[in-house]
């Protein structure tokens, strides 16, 4: 029990194995919906990652593992002036001695319900795809209302009928979207809104004979979502028609891939989550998003 709500701290870094120990937050990076050079980590400590003889992280070594953000998340983390043993110690304090308050907050935490989203990294889809359905799964879109309060300067309405935004109207709702999801011949009760959706697509996805449906729906909701990307940031007026033929194409690629390009899909290195862990996934991923909107705002998702 303690040791599964436990992470490192940093002393030497020769304890602490990169990818299957909690180092960098209280979930170890195996479990990070991010992508990182899991190879090239694989059997490192986080010793091989500093520096020989001085308490400074290589960062040639961190930018050839990590992307941008976890870089940065690796340079905050404080390192000891003389090198002493790594100590574990509890998730959400910096003490290796564990209260009973502690433990009775991790069990409450752990008993309360959640939404194990593993399923969507198993089932073959792009990377980008699967990461997209992922923040449907756990309402993590930037729609247009959130970026607005954030000062970015966007109308909080829908674009194409004027009715405020949330995810199932911009994704299943608006009739428009309903316009392209009715092209697609998929059944209506699979995009009737976002918790129908999710259900239909996790259903289909463990079934052989309806796999390859899965993956379409889920490809259409993206293209369904770029096109609305593509309207907001003066990109294009895609057409119904259009947004239907691209997802088409996508699933078509995704499906027919050949074996030797499977990289490009979103593999299972993560396997399913406890509730404690999804919800440090998400806080994980909130720092980053505005940042990736800001900067990538065409492409969102």
């Amino acid at each position: 029990m303690a040791l599964a709500h436990s992470r490192w701290l940093i002393g030497d870094g020769w304890s602490i194995d990169v990818i299957e120990d909690p180092w960098v937050d209280a979930l170890p990076l195996r479990l990070w919906p991010t992508m990182f050079s899991g190879e090239g980590a694989e059997g490192l400590r986080v010793s091989d990652l500093l520096r020989p003889r001085t308490a400074e992280w290589d960062g040639d070594r961190l930018g050839q593992l990590f992307g941008e953000h976890l870089v940065e998340r690796v340079r905050a983390l404080p390192i000891p002036g003389s090198a002493g043993p790594d100590v574990r110690v509890w998730s959400t304090t910096c003490r290796a001695s564990v209260g009973v308050g502690d433990v009775s907050r991790a069990i409450q935490r752990m008993s309360a319900p959640g939404l194990d989203c593993g399923w969507v990294w198993r089932f073959g889809l792009h990377q980008r795809v699967a990461l997209f359905i992922w923040k449907v799964a756990w309402e993590r879109l930037p729609m247009c209302l959130v970026l607005s309060r954030r000062g970015v300067s966007l109308s909080p309405l829908c674009l194409y009928c004027g009715m405020d935004e949330s995810v199932d109207h911009v994704l299943f709702q608006c009739d428009w979207v309903r316009g392209a999801w009715s092209l697609t011949g998929i059944p209506e009760d699979a995009w009737s809104r976002r918790d129908c959706f999710l259900e239909v697509v996790w259903r289909w996805a463990g079934i052989p004979q309806m796999h390859s449906l899965a993956i379409r729906a889920s490809c259409t909701a993206y293209q369904v979502w770029l096109a609305r990307n593509a309207r907001i940031f003066c990109e294009g007026r895609p057409s119904p028609r259009f947004v239907m033929e691209r997802a088409r194409a996508q699933a078509a690629e995704i499906i027919h891939v050949d074996l030797a390009h499977r990289p490009l899909t979103a593999r299972d290195i993560w396997g399913p989550h406890t509730h404690q862990e999804s919800c440090m996934i998400v806080m994980l991923l909130g720092g980053k998003l505005f940042k990736e909107l800001t900067t990538k705002g065409k492409n969102l998702g």
